[in-house]
């Protein structure tokens, strides 16, 4: 937040035209400085193909760095808030997700839980892989109960 503000600090005291001035303007073009540039509109011939694709563009590098998985809600929202004023539904989000398996290089899929959740996940995180990571955590920590189990006052 720090770094916004200087930067709109910066633009709003370098601007010399009375037009460019105006703190609407500046700080709208810092926004979208901070999100996604061409961000996919309605009205092209494949609009959910091309959401798609720049969908997974995006969410690869946040997958990436909070551990492979995200909530399909929190992934909208991370989203919605890059595109700034140009939002996309949650029927558009879930109908480009679906499309993933059409992307080349496909990193991320969507998988339903019983319980009806729903998440973002990169297929490293998948099968024998997040197995062996649980293995791994219990080898190291020992057996792990509930709470309530250790709380017996």
């Amino acid at each position: 937040m720090t770094k916004l503000s200087r930067e709109l600090a910066t633009k709003l005291a370098g601007k010399t035209n009375s037009a460019d001035r105006d703190p609407t303007v500046v700080f709208r073009s810092v926004l979208l400085s901070v999100g996604i540039e061409n961000p996919v509109i309605r009205g092209g011939s494949d609009y959910h193909g091309e959401l798609a694709q720049q969908l997974h563009d995006f969410l690869v590098p946040i997958l990436t760095n909070v551990g492979g998985v995200v909530a399909l809600a929190e992934a909208f929202c991370h989203y919605n808030r890059a595109r700034s004023l140009s939002l996309i539904s949650p029927q558009d989000m879930l109908s480009a997700v679906n499309r993933f398996c059409d992307i080349r290089g496909q990193k991320i899929f969507l998988k339903k839980f019983e319980s009806g959740a729903a998440v973002l996940m990169l297929e490293s995180f998948e099968g024998e892989f997040l197995g062996s990571k649980v293995a791994d955590c219990l080898r190291l920590s020992g057996p792990l109960t509930g709470i309530f189990g250790i709380c017996k006052i």
